[in-house]
């Protein structure tokens, strides 16, 4: 199996487990109409390096491109995944041929989306349940919205500095603490409500 009819072939991913954890796959590719499987065989990456680096690795039945660098099975690699009849794009690449959508999506539906749509240019990051985190260039905006709970936890400290902060609940708003200092010196504190209620062994007014 030494004569080969070109150094590229297409081919099927057997195995991903490399038992080295090297990022390694196996590959079965059609060589002169034989079916023939590789050994353990690196993946080509954007960024590789001690401990660092971008780590994509394709599924087992993803279809690779695989090089050699002899006329031997003993020197191969997979160059990347390809798209065709069998294994095709996600629907949400179709971009009207405009071409402005780049994006990562993995097999759950998580994505990063990079957006160059003229006028509306974002970077998105959305989950499989609608949840989603938007850098929106036009607003200069931060946007955040989940139909579930945020949670945001900080061994240390948590600081928010903004110019005017709003918060709006349309329930409860419990506030928990050792001890709560507000300060308003430079303007007015502006309480409204139906009704207050004031629990405390002491109370000091100024």
């Amino acid at each position: 199996m030494n004569d080969f009819l070109s150094d590229f072939y297409y081919g099927m991913v057997t195995n991903n487990d490399d038992p080295d954890n090297q990022g390694r796959v196996k590959v079965k590719i059609e060589v002169l109409n034989d079916i023939y499987e590789t050994d353990w065989i690196p993946v080509l990456s954007f960024l590789s390096g001690d401990n660092y680096g971008a780590f994509f690795i394709p599924d087992i039945n993803d279809q690779v491109i695989v090089g050699f660098m002899d006329s031997s099975f003993e020197e191969a690699f997979v160059l990347g995944g390809i798209w065709g009849d069998k294994q095709k794009p996600p629907e949400t690449c179709l971009d009207k041929n405009k071409n402005n959508l780049k994006y990562i999506k993995s097999k759950s539906g998580n994505m990063i989306v990079f957006d160059d749509s003229d006028g509306d240019e974002k970077i998105k990051i959305l989950s499989g349940d609608n949840t989603k985190l938007e850098i929106i260039k036009k607003d200069n905006l931060l946007n955040i919205e989940t139909d579930n709970d945020i949670i945001i936890e900080a061994k240390n400290n948590l600081k928010v500095q903004a110019l005017e902060i709003e918060i709006i609940s349309e329930k409860d708003f419990d506030i928990g603490s050792e001890s709560i200092n507000i300060d308003a010196n430079r303007g007015d504190i502006n309480i409204a409500s139906n009704n207050i209620k004031i629990n405390a062994e002491n109370i000091k007014l100024n």
